[in-house]
Protein backbone atom coordinates (compact mmCIF):
# COMPACT_ATOMS: atom_id res chain seq x y z
CA UNK A 1 0.00 0.00 0.00
CA UNK A 2 1.49 3.58 -1.10
CA UNK A 3 2.82 5.53 1.70
CA UNK A 4 1.85 8.66 -0.62
CA UNK A 5 -2.15 8.98 -0.70
CA UNK A 6 -3.06 10.22 -4.32
CA UNK A 7 -0.76 8.20 -6.27
CA UNK A 8 -2.66 6.48 -9.21
CA UNK A 9 -1.23 3.50 -10.66
CA UNK A 10 2.19 3.93 -9.30
CA UNK A 11 4.33 1.68 -7.15
CA UNK A 12 4.95 2.52 -3.89
CA UNK A 13 7.31 5.36 -3.62
CA UNK A 14 11.26 5.17 -2.36
CA UNK A 15 11.52 6.45 1.49
CA UNK A 16 12.83 10.12 1.83
CA UNK A 17 16.37 8.00 3.63
CA UNK A 18 16.93 6.14 0.48
CA UNK A 19 16.36 8.92 -1.64
CA UNK A 20 19.08 11.23 0.34
CA UNK A 21 21.34 9.37 2.49
CA UNK A 22 22.38 10.90 4.84
CA UNK A 23 26.30 10.93 4.27
CA UNK A 24 25.47 13.42 1.49
CA UNK A 25 24.41 17.07 0.29
CA UNK A 26 21.04 16.71 -0.94
CA UNK A 27 20.78 16.83 -4.60
CA UNK A 28 19.84 19.47 -6.81
CA UNK A 29 16.94 18.41 -8.91
CA UNK A 30 14.17 19.85 -11.24
CA UNK A 31 11.11 18.85 -11.86
CA UNK A 32 8.78 18.59 -14.60
CA UNK A 33 5.15 17.88 -14.63
CA UNK A 34 2.55 17.21 -17.46
CA UNK A 35 -1.00 17.86 -16.24
CA UNK A 36 -4.48 16.55 -17.77
CA UNK A 37 -7.99 16.60 -16.08
CA UNK A 38 -7.60 13.82 -14.21
CA UNK A 39 -4.27 12.93 -13.48
CA UNK A 40 -0.79 14.68 -13.34
CA UNK A 41 2.57 12.88 -14.31
CA UNK A 42 5.91 14.45 -12.65
CA UNK A 43 9.42 13.90 -13.44
CA UNK A 44 12.76 14.73 -11.60
CA UNK A 45 15.96 15.08 -13.20
CA UNK A 46 19.71 16.54 -11.65
CA UNK A 47 21.18 19.38 -12.87
CA UNK A 48 22.87 17.52 -15.97
CA UNK A 49 19.59 15.97 -17.31
CA UNK A 50 19.75 12.53 -15.79
CA UNK A 51 16.29 11.18 -14.97
CA UNK A 52 15.80 10.42 -11.16
CA UNK A 53 12.48 9.36 -10.49
CA UNK A 54 8.72 10.08 -12.29
CA UNK A 55 5.16 9.11 -10.39
CA UNK A 56 1.28 10.10 -11.76
CA UNK A 57 -1.12 11.38 -9.28
CA UNK A 58 -4.43 12.57 -9.23
CA UNK A 59 -5.72 15.86 -9.40
CA UNK A 60 -6.51 16.59 -5.83
CA UNK A 61 -5.59 18.14 -2.68
CA UNK A 62 -4.63 14.90 -1.45
CA UNK A 63 -2.80 14.27 -4.93
CA UNK A 64 -1.10 17.30 -5.31
CA UNK A 65 0.12 17.08 -1.86
CA UNK A 66 1.91 13.68 -2.48
CA UNK A 67 3.21 15.39 -6.08
CA UNK A 68 4.83 18.00 -3.65
CA UNK A 69 6.19 15.41 -1.01
CA UNK A 70 7.28 13.53 -3.74
CA UNK A 71 9.55 16.10 -5.50
CA UNK A 72 10.75 17.31 -1.74
CA UNK A 73 11.52 13.85 -1.34
CA UNK A 74 14.01 13.47 -4.33
CA UNK A 75 16.21 16.30 -3.34
CA UNK A 76 16.74 19.87 -3.59
CA UNK A 77 14.20 21.38 -5.94
CA UNK A 78 15.66 24.55 -7.60
CA UNK A 79 12.58 24.31 -10.11
CA UNK A 80 9.55 23.06 -11.53
CA UNK A 81 8.59 23.52 -15.32
CA UNK A 82 4.70 23.14 -15.54
CA UNK A 83 3.42 22.41 -18.95
CA UNK A 84 0.16 24.69 -19.08
CA UNK A 85 0.78 26.51 -15.92
CA UNK A 86 -2.52 28.63 -16.28
CA UNK A 87 -4.82 25.66 -17.36
CA UNK A 88 -4.71 21.98 -16.40
CA UNK A 89 -1.76 22.46 -14.29
CA UNK A 90 -3.28 25.60 -12.34
CA UNK A 91 -4.07 24.05 -9.33
CA UNK A 92 -0.58 22.21 -8.84
CA UNK A 93 1.20 25.35 -9.64
CA UNK A 94 -0.60 27.27 -6.66
CA UNK A 95 0.44 24.22 -4.47
CA UNK A 96 4.05 24.21 -5.33
CA UNK A 97 3.66 28.00 -4.86
CA UNK A 98 2.18 27.58 -1.55
CA UNK A 99 5.25 25.23 -0.55
CA UNK A 100 7.80 27.38 -1.96
CA UNK A 101 8.87 26.16 -4.81
CA UNK A 102 9.95 28.27 -7.64
CA UNK A 103 7.60 27.14 -10.42
CA UNK A 104 7.63 28.52 -14.19
CA UNK A 105 5.42 27.72 -17.62
CA UNK A 106 6.86 25.70 -19.99
CA UNK A 107 5.44 24.79 -23.44
CA UNK A 108 4.63 21.43 -25.14
CA UNK A 109 6.92 19.08 -27.18
CA UNK A 110 7.66 20.54 -30.60
CA UNK A 111 6.07 18.24 -33.40
CA UNK A 112 9.52 16.58 -34.91
CA UNK A 113 10.65 15.86 -30.93
CA UNK A 114 7.26 14.10 -30.69
CA UNK A 115 7.61 12.37 -33.98
CA UNK A 116 10.92 11.33 -32.94
CA UNK A 117 10.62 10.23 -29.46
CA UNK A 118 7.64 9.14 -29.32
CA UNK A 119 4.53 11.39 -27.53
CA UNK A 120 3.34 9.90 -23.54
CA UNK A 121 2.60 11.57 -20.03
CA UNK A 122 5.89 10.03 -18.83
CA UNK A 123 8.02 11.62 -21.97
CA UNK A 124 6.22 14.74 -21.49
CA UNK A 125 6.44 15.56 -18.55
CA UNK A 126 10.59 14.78 -18.56
CA UNK A 127 10.73 16.80 -21.86
CA UNK A 128 9.27 19.81 -19.39
CA UNK A 129 11.92 18.98 -16.72
CA UNK A 130 14.86 19.36 -19.44
CA UNK A 131 13.51 22.59 -21.02
CA UNK A 132 13.46 24.28 -17.69
CA UNK A 133 17.64 23.38 -17.86
CA UNK A 134 17.54 24.72 -21.22
CA UNK A 135 16.07 27.89 -20.20
CA UNK A 136 12.62 27.33 -22.61
CA UNK A 137 10.47 28.85 -20.00
CA UNK A 138 8.31 31.53 -18.67
CA UNK A 139 7.16 32.80 -15.96
CA UNK A 140 4.01 32.42 -14.51
CA UNK A 141 0.74 34.27 -15.07
CA UNK A 142 0.09 35.95 -11.79
CA UNK A 143 -3.48 35.27 -10.65
CA UNK A 144 -4.30 38.66 -9.86
CA UNK A 145 -6.26 39.08 -13.19
CA UNK A 146 -7.53 36.06 -13.51
CA UNK A 147 -11.70 37.87 -11.96
CA UNK A 148 -11.01 40.43 -14.84
CA UNK A 149 -10.31 37.88 -17.38
CA UNK A 150 -13.18 35.72 -16.41
CA UNK A 151 -15.73 38.60 -16.83
CA UNK A 152 -14.38 39.79 -20.02
CA UNK A 153 -14.24 36.30 -21.24
CA UNK A 154 -18.07 35.83 -20.59
CA UNK A 155 -19.27 39.40 -21.79
CA UNK A 156 -17.46 38.64 -25.13
CA UNK A 157 -19.33 34.89 -25.65
CA UNK A 158 -22.31 37.32 -24.49
CA UNK A 159 -21.89 40.14 -26.83
CA UNK A 160 -21.41 37.86 -29.34
CA UNK A 161 -24.50 35.66 -29.05
CA UNK A 162 -26.54 38.97 -28.76
CA UNK A 163 -25.34 39.73 -32.39
CA UNK A 164 -25.63 36.77 -33.78
CA UNK A 165 -29.60 36.62 -32.72
CA UNK A 166 -29.85 39.69 -34.43
CA UNK A 167 -28.27 39.06 -37.33
CA UNK A 168 -30.48 35.93 -37.36
CA UNK A 169 -33.66 37.97 -37.25
CA UNK A 170 -32.83 40.61 -39.62
CA UNK A 171 -32.13 37.48 -42.17
CA UNK A 172 -35.64 35.93 -41.20
CA UNK A 173 -37.55 39.26 -41.86
CA UNK A 174 -35.51 39.29 -45.66
CA UNK A 175 -37.22 36.31 -46.56
CA UNK A 176 -40.61 36.66 -44.26
CA UNK A 177 -44.07 36.71 -45.95
CA UNK A 178 -44.91 40.42 -47.26
CA UNK A 179 -47.21 41.22 -44.35
CA UNK A 180 -44.64 40.45 -41.40
CA UNK A 181 -41.39 42.10 -43.51
CA UNK A 182 -43.49 45.62 -44.17
CA UNK A 183 -44.15 45.57 -40.77
CA UNK A 184 -40.88 45.70 -39.02
CA UNK A 185 -38.86 46.70 -42.02
CA UNK A 186 -38.01 49.85 -40.63
CA UNK A 187 -37.07 48.71 -36.94
CA UNK A 188 -33.67 48.16 -35.90
CA UNK A 189 -31.95 46.99 -32.74
CA UNK A 190 -33.16 47.11 -29.51
CA UNK A 191 -36.38 48.70 -31.22
CA UNK A 192 -37.62 46.16 -33.59
CA UNK A 193 -36.59 43.31 -30.24
CA UNK A 194 -39.29 45.12 -28.45
CA UNK A 195 -41.43 45.23 -30.85
CA UNK A 196 -41.40 41.17 -31.76
CA UNK A 197 -41.65 40.33 -28.46
CA UNK A 198 -45.28 42.37 -28.27
CA UNK A 199 -46.07 41.00 -31.44
CA UNK A 200 -48.78 38.19 -31.79
CA UNK A 201 -50.20 35.62 -33.86
CA UNK A 202 -51.56 35.86 -37.45
CA UNK A 203 -53.79 33.78 -39.55
CA UNK A 204 -51.72 32.54 -41.91
CA UNK A 205 -49.61 29.57 -40.93
CA UNK A 206 -46.77 30.60 -42.41
CA UNK A 207 -46.84 33.90 -40.99
CA UNK A 208 -47.43 32.29 -37.60
CA UNK A 209 -44.46 30.30 -37.64
CA UNK A 210 -42.26 32.73 -38.86
CA UNK A 211 -43.42 35.62 -36.22
CA UNK A 212 -43.18 32.93 -33.95
CA UNK A 213 -39.09 32.21 -34.62
CA UNK A 214 -38.89 36.25 -34.69
CA UNK A 215 -40.23 36.12 -30.86
CA UNK A 216 -38.13 33.63 -29.81
CA UNK A 217 -35.35 35.21 -30.74
CA UNK A 218 -36.06 38.49 -29.63
CA UNK A 219 -36.73 37.12 -26.69
CA UNK A 220 -32.98 35.64 -26.25
CA UNK A 221 -31.95 38.92 -27.66
CA UNK A 222 -33.51 40.89 -24.73
CA UNK A 223 -32.44 38.16 -22.18
CA UNK A 224 -28.30 38.49 -23.46
CA UNK A 225 -28.66 42.19 -23.39
CA UNK A 226 -29.16 42.02 -19.37
CA UNK A 227 -26.84 39.51 -19.17
CA UNK A 228 -24.59 42.14 -21.11
CA UNK A 229 -25.33 45.17 -18.59
CA UNK A 230 -24.73 43.54 -15.58
CA UNK A 231 -21.27 42.21 -16.36
CA UNK A 232 -20.26 45.31 -18.07
CA UNK A 233 -21.19 47.24 -14.57
CA UNK A 234 -19.28 44.09 -12.92
CA UNK A 235 -16.29 44.84 -15.03
CA UNK A 236 -16.20 48.29 -15.06
CA UNK A 237 -16.10 48.02 -10.97
CA UNK A 238 -13.48 45.38 -11.47
CA UNK A 239 -11.14 47.44 -13.87
CA UNK A 240 -11.86 50.43 -11.66
CA UNK A 241 -10.37 48.66 -8.24
CA UNK A 242 -7.11 47.37 -10.40
CA UNK A 243 -6.39 50.50 -12.41
CA UNK A 244 -8.31 53.63 -11.64
CA UNK A 245 -5.82 55.62 -14.02
CA UNK A 246 -5.98 53.65 -16.52
CA UNK A 247 -10.23 53.82 -16.83
CA UNK A 248 -10.13 57.42 -16.44
CA UNK A 249 -8.16 58.09 -19.55
CA UNK A 250 -10.20 59.61 -22.22
CA UNK A 251 -11.95 57.38 -24.50
CA UNK A 252 -11.18 53.71 -22.18
CA UNK A 253 -13.85 52.08 -21.81
CA UNK A 254 -14.66 49.10 -19.63
CA UNK A 255 -13.64 46.70 -22.46
CA UNK A 256 -10.67 47.72 -24.07
CA UNK A 257 -9.23 48.63 -20.35
CA UNK A 258 -9.63 44.93 -19.26
CA UNK A 259 -8.11 43.89 -22.25
CA UNK A 260 -5.07 45.97 -21.41
CA UNK A 261 -4.42 44.72 -18.04
CA UNK A 262 -5.10 41.12 -19.19
CA UNK A 263 -2.22 41.75 -21.88
CA UNK A 264 0.40 43.01 -19.29
CA UNK A 265 -0.75 40.57 -16.75
CA UNK A 266 -0.07 37.70 -19.19
CA UNK A 267 3.14 38.96 -20.23
CA UNK A 268 4.89 40.44 -17.39
CA UNK A 269 8.05 39.68 -18.64
CA UNK A 270 8.21 41.66 -21.89
CA UNK A 271 7.43 45.13 -19.51
CA UNK A 272 10.92 46.17 -19.19
CA UNK A 273 9.83 49.74 -21.11
CA UNK A 274 7.28 52.00 -23.05
CA UNK A 275 9.06 50.62 -26.24
CA UNK A 276 8.47 47.10 -24.98
CA UNK A 277 5.15 47.62 -24.12
CA UNK A 278 4.13 49.04 -27.80
CA UNK A 279 5.77 46.40 -29.27
CA UNK A 280 3.55 43.57 -27.20
CA UNK A 281 0.60 45.23 -28.17
CA UNK A 282 1.51 45.71 -32.14
CA UNK A 283 1.59 49.15 -32.07
CA UNK A 284 5.26 50.30 -32.07
CA UNK A 285 6.14 51.56 -35.50
CA UNK A 286 7.80 48.74 -38.43
CA UNK A 287 10.29 50.95 -41.12
CA UNK A 288 8.63 51.01 -44.58
CA UNK A 289 11.15 53.27 -46.25
CA UNK A 290 12.38 53.24 -49.74
CA UNK A 291 15.28 55.14 -51.57
CA UNK A 292 14.30 58.64 -50.91
CA UNK A 293 11.08 58.03 -49.18
CA UNK A 294 11.48 57.34 -45.01
CA UNK A 295 8.12 56.13 -43.50
CA UNK A 296 7.06 54.09 -41.04
CA UNK A 297 3.78 51.46 -41.09
CA UNK A 298 2.12 49.78 -38.60
CA UNK A 299 3.30 46.31 -37.03
CA UNK A 300 1.68 43.37 -37.66
CA UNK A 301 2.74 41.52 -34.53
CA UNK A 302 2.29 41.29 -30.97
CA UNK A 303 -1.33 40.94 -29.32
CA UNK A 304 -3.82 42.01 -31.51
CA UNK A 305 -6.88 42.15 -29.22
CA UNK A 306 -4.38 44.40 -27.04
CA UNK A 307 -3.73 46.25 -30.72
CA UNK A 308 -7.65 46.46 -31.23
CA UNK A 309 -7.87 47.94 -27.82
CA UNK A 310 -5.68 50.74 -28.53
CA UNK A 311 -7.22 50.88 -32.25
CA UNK A 312 -10.72 51.48 -30.97
CA UNK A 313 -9.59 54.12 -28.07
CA UNK A 314 -7.66 55.85 -31.29
CA UNK A 315 -11.25 56.02 -33.04
CA UNK A 316 -12.96 57.31 -30.24
CA UNK A 317 -10.63 59.95 -29.43
CA UNK A 318 -10.39 60.93 -33.26
CA UNK A 319 -13.87 61.47 -32.89
CA UNK A 320 -14.83 63.36 -29.80
CA UNK A 321 -11.06 64.69 -28.78
CA UNK A 322 -10.44 68.31 -29.87
CA UNK A 323 -6.86 68.03 -29.37
CA UNK A 324 -6.33 64.57 -31.87
CA UNK A 325 -9.03 66.07 -33.73
CA UNK A 326 -6.77 69.09 -34.01
CA UNK A 327 -3.63 66.71 -35.11
CA UNK A 328 -5.32 64.70 -37.24
CA UNK A 329 -6.32 67.73 -39.71
CA UNK A 330 -2.49 69.07 -39.09
CA UNK A 331 -1.20 65.72 -39.92
CA UNK A 332 -3.82 65.58 -42.84
CA UNK A 333 -2.98 69.26 -44.05
CA UNK A 334 0.82 67.77 -44.31
CA UNK A 335 -0.28 64.43 -45.79
CA UNK A 336 0.28 61.69 -44.24
CA UNK A 337 -3.02 58.81 -45.18
CA UNK A 338 -5.32 58.32 -42.01
CA UNK A 339 -3.58 54.56 -41.39
CA UNK A 340 -0.24 56.57 -40.93
CA UNK A 341 -2.00 59.24 -38.12
CA UNK A 342 -4.08 56.47 -36.44
CA UNK A 343 -0.20 54.14 -36.04
CA UNK A 344 1.26 57.43 -34.54
CA UNK A 345 -1.86 58.14 -32.64
CA UNK A 346 -1.64 53.98 -31.54
CA UNK A 347 2.12 54.56 -30.44
CA UNK A 348 1.32 57.86 -28.05
CA UNK A 349 -1.90 56.13 -26.37
CA UNK A 350 0.41 53.01 -25.81
CA UNK A 351 3.16 55.21 -24.22
CA UNK A 352 0.51 56.96 -21.89
CA UNK A 353 -0.70 53.91 -20.78
CA UNK A 354 2.62 52.58 -19.89
CA UNK A 355 3.59 56.23 -18.09
CA UNK A 356 0.98 58.10 -16.56
CA UNK A 357 1.82 62.34 -16.96
CA UNK A 358 3.09 64.53 -14.22
CA UNK A 359 0.88 63.87 -11.13
CA UNK A 360 0.76 67.38 -11.28
CA UNK A 361 -0.72 67.89 -14.47
CA UNK A 362 -4.09 66.30 -14.82
CA UNK A 363 -3.68 66.34 -18.68
CA UNK A 364 -1.75 66.52 -21.92
CA UNK A 365 -2.40 67.78 -25.51
CA UNK A 366 -0.56 66.55 -28.82
CA UNK A 367 1.12 70.17 -29.32
CA UNK A 368 1.81 71.82 -32.43
CA UNK A 369 5.52 72.48 -32.86
CA UNK A 370 7.11 75.97 -32.56
CA UNK A 371 7.40 77.51 -36.15
CA UNK A 372 11.76 77.35 -36.46
CA UNK A 373 11.63 78.28 -40.15
CA UNK A 374 10.88 82.18 -39.01
CA UNK A 375 12.76 82.56 -36.14
CA UNK A 376 15.84 81.46 -38.51
CA UNK A 377 14.79 83.50 -41.47
CA UNK A 378 15.16 86.33 -38.51
CA UNK A 379 18.45 85.59 -37.46
CA UNK A 380 20.02 84.72 -41.26
CA UNK A 381 18.85 88.24 -41.77
CA UNK A 382 21.82 90.30 -42.61
CA UNK A 383 20.61 93.75 -41.28
CA UNK A 384 19.38 92.57 -38.03
CA UNK A 385 22.49 92.75 -36.40
CA UNK A 386 23.77 96.13 -37.21
CA UNK A 387 20.18 97.59 -36.72
CA UNK A 388 20.14 96.30 -33.14
CA UNK A 389 23.49 97.42 -32.25
CA UNK A 390 22.79 100.51 -33.37
CA UNK A 391 19.08 100.78 -31.30
CA UNK A 392 21.69 99.72 -28.34
CA UNK A 393 23.85 102.77 -28.61
CA UNK A 394 21.57 105.68 -29.62
CA UNK A 395 18.23 104.75 -28.10
CA UNK A 396 17.12 105.22 -24.34
CA UNK A 397 16.50 102.21 -22.04
CA UNK A 398 12.55 102.38 -22.36
CA UNK A 399 12.68 102.62 -25.88
CA UNK A 400 14.63 99.29 -26.42
CA UNK A 401 11.87 97.01 -25.71
CA UNK A 402 13.24 93.22 -25.24
CA UNK A 403 12.16 91.08 -27.54
CA UNK A 404 8.94 88.93 -27.22
CA UNK A 405 9.51 85.21 -26.32
CA UNK A 406 6.78 82.65 -26.45
CA UNK A 407 6.90 81.29 -23.29
CA UNK A 408 7.44 77.52 -23.19
CA UNK A 409 5.53 75.30 -20.85
CA UNK A 410 6.37 73.29 -18.09
CA UNK A 411 7.94 70.00 -19.67
CA UNK A 412 8.15 67.82 -16.24
CA UNK A 413 11.16 64.90 -16.32
CA UNK A 414 9.34 61.58 -15.94
CA UNK A 415 12.74 59.87 -15.45
CA UNK A 416 11.21 57.39 -13.96
CA UNK A 417 7.47 56.78 -14.56
CA UNK A 418 5.09 53.71 -13.70
CA UNK A 419 3.04 51.52 -15.25
CA UNK A 420 -0.88 52.43 -15.44
CA UNK A 421 -1.59 48.89 -15.94
CA UNK A 422 0.53 47.78 -13.16
CA UNK A 423 -1.32 48.83 -9.76
CA UNK A 424 -2.08 46.43 -7.40
CA UNK A 425 -4.21 43.85 -9.11
CA UNK A 426 -2.04 43.44 -12.50
CA UNK A 427 1.79 43.01 -10.30
CA UNK A 428 3.61 43.28 -12.61
CA UNK A 429 7.19 44.37 -12.83
CA UNK A 430 8.04 47.91 -12.20
CA UNK A 431 9.75 49.13 -16.19
CA UNK A 432 12.69 51.74 -16.03
CA UNK A 433 10.72 54.77 -18.46
CA UNK A 434 13.31 56.68 -20.39
CA UNK A 435 14.65 60.01 -19.77
CA UNK A 436 13.19 63.12 -21.20
CA UNK A 437 9.80 62.73 -21.90
CA UNK A 438 7.28 65.38 -22.64
CA UNK A 439 3.70 66.38 -21.62
CA UNK A 440 1.56 69.38 -21.38
CA UNK A 441 -1.58 70.39 -19.67
CA UNK A 442 -4.20 72.20 -22.28
CA UNK A 443 -6.10 75.12 -20.77
CA UNK A 444 -10.03 74.42 -20.84
CA UNK A 445 -12.77 76.37 -19.22
CA UNK A 446 -15.29 73.74 -20.23
CA UNK A 447 -17.17 72.88 -17.12
CA UNK A 448 -18.31 69.81 -19.16
CA UNK A 449 -15.57 68.25 -20.17
CA UNK A 450 -13.70 68.54 -16.53
CA UNK A 451 -14.17 64.89 -16.06
CA UNK A 452 -13.49 63.58 -19.20
CA UNK A 453 -10.11 65.29 -20.02
CA UNK A 454 -7.91 63.59 -21.78
CA UNK A 455 -4.44 61.75 -20.92
CA UNK A 456 -2.51 61.91 -23.48
CA UNK A 457 1.65 61.86 -22.79
CA UNK A 458 3.56 62.24 -25.91
CA UNK A 459 6.87 61.42 -25.87
CA UNK A 460 8.71 64.19 -27.92
CA UNK A 461 6.97 65.53 -30.70
CA UNK A 462 4.42 63.62 -32.41
CA UNK A 463 4.51 65.63 -36.12
CA UNK A 464 8.21 64.39 -36.30
CA UNK A 465 7.61 60.49 -35.53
Amino acid sequence: MSCLPGVVGASPPLPAERLIPSWQEPLKVVGGVDPHADTIHVAVITMTGKAVADREFATTADGYRSATAFLTATGAVVRVGVEGAASYGAGFTRALKTAGIDVVDVDRPARFDRRRAGKSDRLDAYHAARAVLAGRSNPVKGPAIEGVRALHLARRSVVKAQTAAMNQMIAILVMAPDAVRARYRRLHGDRLAIALTRSRGASDPISADTLLALKALADRYRQLAVQVDALTARLDHAVRQASPALRAAFGVGPDTAAQLLITAGSNPERLYSERCFAALCGSAPVQASSGKIQRHRLSRGGDRAANSALHRIALVRMANHRPTRAYVARQTANGRSKPEIIRMLKRAIAREIYRPPHPSRRCAQLRRPPRRQASQEHHRHPRRPALRRLARRHLPARARAAPRRRPRPAIPNLARGRLIIEGSAVGANQAEAQAGSRCSAPQTNDPDRAEHRPTITTGGNLDTQ
